[in-house]
């Protein structure tokens, strides 16, 4: 049995529909990562915000406000706690390095060979603060990322049925398709398509 154009057609564009779904995943991970952050979030302010209103009888936007207050109360303690060490042992890791480069660079101008390679990393101009100016675009956006996350995960968090009933709306369940009983897939496998 040949196909109709039409049919081959549709098929085409499922097969590049599909194709399609990794590559958009690929360039959309950072949005479906910090939607995904913004949801776990939400749910745990809205976790350390229960016993607050059960036992205190306090509102659940009081509540909220208190869980996020706490929330943030802990991961302070635990950058101050942990930040310090790390600031300590990144100066040492600079200092180190600093040294380490200049170990190197003595023993580089004591051969031809070092000399050459000396010469040709100084023309690309090669630094390290030039390493350094790329890391802080990278920690701005990183930054940005995570300020859209807690904002997300806030709103979600104060009106979680807004959000889930606005998501039924999106993709209502009467108007998603069905597949028949002998779908395409299944044809294709059997080899009768």
């Amino acid at each position: 049995m040949r196909m109709s154009h039409a049919e081959l057609f549709k098929r085409a564009l499922l097969v590049v529909a599909v194709a399609l779904v990794p590559v958009l995943i690929w360039y959309l991970f950072d949005v479906i990562l910090m939607a995904f952050g913004a949801i776990i979030l939400a749910m745990v302010l809205r976790l350390g915000a229960e016993p607050f209103s059960r036992w205190l009888g306090i509102p659940r936007s009081v509540a909220l406000i208190a869980s996020g207050l706490l929330a943030l109360a802990v991961a302070g303690g635990v950058g101050y706690l942990f930040g310090t060490l790390i600031s300590r042992e990144l100066q040492d890791v600079f200092n180190r390095a600093s040294a380490a480069k200049q170990i190197i660079q003595a023993k580089m101008h004591g051969s031809e060979l070092g000399q050459l390679f000396l010469s040709r990393m100084t023309q690309k101009n090669f630094s390290i603060t030039g390493i350094i100016e790329k890391f802080f675009p990278v920690s701005t956006g990183f930054l940005g990322a995570l300020l859209v996350l807690v904002i997300s995960a806030i709103y979600l968090a104060a009106q979680p049925e807004l959000y889930r009933q606005g998501l039924i709306k999106l993709f209502p369940p009467g108007c998603t398709p069905k597949l028949p009983k002998k779908s395409m897939i299944s044809e294709i496998r059997s080899g009768s398509g």
